[in-house]
């Protein structure tokens, strides 16, 4: 099953900052993390369901070699990415799901 990605307002925002903050530390350190947001983004669109439930029917996909995770919905026509939050962030970001 193959659905489209929607990325949330919200998520872009997250994104456009994760990857100023790691530019700044490294140049091509931004690049490096979008391009494996986009390798997991393409992983989530191919097996959707395949990644773990963490409330109700949010699920999350972590990213290897960055302590990040994508939150996100699936409904019958598309997989919405509500966020893409630090690990140590998550818990506390409970509410933007809610």
């Amino acid at each position: 099953m193959k659905l489209p990605i929607f990325i949330t307002s919200q998520t872009e925002q997250d994104l456009e900052n994760i990857y100023d903050w790691y530019e700044k530390r490294s140049k091509g350190l931004g690049s490096e993390f979008i391009r494996i947001i986009d390798s997991n983004l393409a992983q989530i669109q191919r097996y959707p369901e395949a990644y773990l439930v963490v409330l109700k029917n949010l699920r999350r996909k972590i990213i290897r070699r960055f302590p990040y995770a994508l939150f996100y919905l699936i409904t019958e026509k598309q997989v919405t990415v509500l966020a893409c939050l630090h690990l140590k962030q998550a818990p506390q970001q409970q509410s933007r799901f809610q």
